[in-house]
C-alpha cells in the first residue's frame, strides 16, 4: 500500500489497530467512532532538533577535552619554570648534597 505523507500512514496504522482491538476484544456492537484523530508529527524537524543536539553535545565534550589539556599543560609548564628557577637559584651547597640524577628525575 502506497501512502502519500507520514500523516495518511498513521492514521490508517491507527484505524486498522483500532479494528484489531475491536476484534481481540468482540467490541461489534459497540458504537464508537472509526474517525481516530492523530496530530501530526514532523518527523524531519525531529531528526534536525535531535541531530543537533547531538551535535551540540559532542561539541561541548570536545570542548570540554580542550580546556582540560591547556588548563593540564599551563599547569605544568609553570611548575616547571618555577622547579627550573629555584634549581637556578640554589647555593653551590645544595648540588654538593644531591646528586644531579637526582634533580634530573624530580624534574622530569
Amino acid at each position: 500500500m502506497y501512502f502519500r505523507s507520514n500523516e495518511e500512514e498513521a492514521k490508517h496504522a491507527a484505524i486498522k489497530k483500532d479494528q484489531e482491538l475491536r476484534f481481540m476484544y468482540n467490541i461489534t456492537n459497540v458504537s464508537i467512532a472509526t474517525n481516530v484523530t492523530i496530530p501530526y508529527v514532523d518527523v524531519h524537524m525531529n531528526v534536525y532538533i535531535f541531530s543537533g543536539i547531538i551535535g551540540a553535545v559532542f561539541l561541548f565534550g570536545l570542548l570540554r577535552a580542550l580546556m582540560f589539556f591547556k588548563v593540564a599543560v599551563d599547569a605544568s609548564m609553570k611548575l616547571h619554570n618555577r622547579m627550573f628557577q629555584r634549581i637556578l637559584r640554589a647555593p653551590i651547597a645544595f648540588f654538593d648534597t644531591n646528586p644531579v640524577g637526582n634533580l634530573k628525575g624530580k624534574k622530569t
